[in-house]
């Protein structure tokens, strides 16, 4: 992923993101990243492999999981194809973990995409 300029941006980017527990800025910038470059499936795979790396290398963070969805015709494809990548805890049916969800639409030449975020956030009881 060095070759990449954008990628070294978007890293520093999605760690802020996650910092700061913000879905708003993660999902732009997989917007973004997603207009730059064709290889929509290499983009998602670079977002996987960051947000994976982040949440087992920074044990202290407010989150306790991600999920990632985008909606769109992935690669130039005819149809449209859901991708979804989920990591760490994803409780859904619970109402007792606190959500941060955005939804954004990147419109790029293949057409648009939707992309879903959502950061669970831990819940420290012990505190």
């Amino acid at each position: 992923y060095s070759r990449f300029v954008f990628f070294n941006k978007a890293l520093k980017l999605i760690a802020i993101s996650l910092l700061l527990v913000k879905p708003r800025i993660l999902s732009e910038v997989i917007g973004v990243l997603l207009n730059l470059n064709k290889k929509h499936g290499f983009v998602l795979k670079f977002v996987e492999n960051v947000v994976q790396f982040l949440l087992a290398r920074w044990a202290g963070l407010l989150i306790s999981g991600v999920r990632l969805q985008v909606a769109g015709k992935l690669n130039g494809r005819h149809r449209k194809k859901t991708k979804r990548i989920q990591l760490g805890l994803n409780p859904l049916q619970t109402l007792s973990v606190d959500v941060d969800y955005h939804l954004t639409t990147a419109n790029t030449k293949f057409g648009s995409f939707g992309i879903g975020v959502w950061l669970f956030k831990s819940s420290n009881k012990n505190a």
